[in-house]
């Protein structure tokens, strides 16, 4: 770019608009609380809690032998992969979409109540096939819905802020994450959820009911309270008359002007079928440099660690440290609050400094922590009933891990956006989520495999859970270091008469 160029960016940069982000992050709001949620609650009710060899205090649906870790680390995946495969081909029909919506919006408006609806029914599912069902039409709702209205931030975003801006969505859904958190804590304040021996006192056969119906409407209940705030504020560039029609091609709309320049008239005959559930991976591997399949795979690596955290955390906690299950909720909490506090930060860095780089910085600092956390948790197991304030240093490593989580996962899918063809925004983010969610679906069965290895050789498996995490984070960090693209470029001359033009008429 000449020099009289760089002096017009200086003059006319994009900024970010942080009202417009927080409610389009509401979206995200919406899926990480109930994603939190389901991962914290479910491997519960499949497994129960066991607080030593041989013990359980609750008695999971899959009853009490060890292989049952393995066969509910599989049903806690098996439901995910149909609905995982189809998040690229959901994405791809939200870019061809015509709607007096817009193209991600109505995927919203139906894939949102479907979820909360299974999430309202899921406790009365006494019957151990249709509790399975129900999860599976749950995940395929949570699916249809989270790859397009993730892929509106870049609808309206000019890309060299669009880490800043994902800042503010990642924020959204660090709040998202902490609320999902604290649910179970919240539902255990409501009179009534203490679960009771139902036969005598054997604890065996306590109700737990009322506690888990509690939890699942309270997070149902705060998912449709995001769906009518996102539609009160966020309005869509309509593309077309009806709800909702999938068009033979890919709707661009420019970021600027918020104005469709593009039905796909310059796209090819090939290029203009219908979507594939690869397509998109086709073209991944086929791309030079493939620094965006190295960004991807680097991505998988760490959210593979990360997710077996998020599975097992419960229970380890529960179990191996003889924690109650409100005590483990905001422990884990503490993570994702962290991302909140530096999100902000987080995009600000990378956009001043290189977003690879402080994704990479982030992972660092996460596996630094967890050397940490390996070596403080068995102190912590040593104690009796351990208070808050013994688990301060615990909480400490889990705060920094946090931080460095936010630097790597805030900057993540704005890398994968800005390696994406304009008019395939929706498609790539859905193989984004696809990969980031491969790891929720094949993380559990490898982390509940070496449970079930360490369990049949007499040693005690939570000892597993954080050498798993660091081995992810530094297979990540080797990854990334691969890709060689995927920061923001300079403006051109034409995105900026574009800026400056949409500047002056705002006022």
């Amino acid at each position: 770019m000449s020099e009289s160029s760089n002096a017009a960016a200086g003059a006319v940069k994009p900024k970010v608009d942080i009202k417009q982000a927080i409610f389009i992050g509401f979206g995200f709001f919406s899926a990480m609380i109930a994603w939190t949620y389901y991962n914290f609650k479910i491997p519960i009710i499949l497994n129960g809690i066991k607080p030593s060899a041989g013990m359980f205090s609750r008695v999971g649906l899959l009853g009490t032998e060890p292989y049952m870790e393995l066969v509910g680390g599989i049903l806690m995946t098996l439901d995910n992969i149909i609905a995982i495969l189809l998040q690229p081909w959901f994405g791809s029909l939200s870019d061809r979409l015509e709607s007096r919506f817009g193209r991600r919006t109505p995927f919203m408006i139906i894939g949102l109540p479907t979820a909360v609806f299974c999430l309202f029914i899921l406790p009365f599912m006494s019957i151990f096939g249709l509790f399975i069902a129900v999860i599976v039409v749950f995940n395929l709702a949570m699916s249809f819905y989270r790859s397009p209205i993730m892929s509106l931030m870049p609808d309206k975003t000019p890309p060299s802020v669009r880490s800043s801006t994902n800042a503010f969505i990642s924020l959204m859904g660090g709040v998202g994450f902490v609320v999902g958190m604290l649910v179970p804590y919240m539902a255990s304040l409501i009179p009534g959820t203490a679960p009771v021996p139902a036969i005598g006192n054997d604890i065996t056969t306590q109700d737990y009911f009322w506690q888990d119906f509690w939890g699942f409407f309270l997070t149902g209940s705060f998912m449709l309270f995001c769906l009518l705030s996102f539609l009160i504020k966020v309005r869509e560039t309509r593309t077309g008359e009806g709800f909702f029609h999938v068009g033979k091609v890919p709707i661009v709309v420019d970021v600027y002007t918020q104005q469709i320049v593009s039905r796909g008239a310059e796209s090819t005959s090939a290029e203009s079928k219908k979507p594939g559930l690869f397509d998109s991976w086709k073209e991944i591997l086929h791309n030079p440099g493939k620094s965006l399949l190295w960004v991807l795979l680097a991505v998988f690596a760490y959210l593979f660690g990360f997710n077996a955290l998020e599975f097992s955390f419960a229970r380890y906690a529960t179990s191996y440290l003889g924690i109650k299950e409100g005590t483990a909720s905001l422990l884990l909490a503490i993570m994702p609050a962290m991302l909140i506090v530096f999100a902000i930060p987080a995009g600000y860095l990378a956009e001043k400094y290189s977003r690879r780089k402080i994704m990479k910085a982030g992972l660092l600092t996460q596996a630094a922590m967890v050397v940490g956390l390996i070596l403080v948790m068995p102190l912590v197991k040593a104690l009796v009933d351990p208070t808050i304030i013994e688990l301060v240093p615990a909480m400490i490593l889990l705060s920094i891990a946090g931080i460095g989580y936010g630097l790597t996962h805030i900057n993540a899918l704005p890398v994968v956006w800005q390696l994406s063809p304009k008019d395939k925004i929706g498609a790539y983010t859905g193989v984004y989520y696809m990969i980031s969610s491969l790891g929720a679906i094949l993380s559990p069965i490898a982390m509940s495999g070496i449970y079930t290895i360490i369990s049949y050789l007499g040693g005690d498996q939570w000892l597993a859970l954080f050498p798993y995490f660091l081995a992810s984070l530094l297979a990540g960090f080797v990854l990334l270091s691969k890709a060689k693209r995927g920061d923001a470029e300079p403006l051109t001359k034409e995105d900026l008469a574009k800026l400056r033009a949409s500047y002056d008429e705002r006022g």
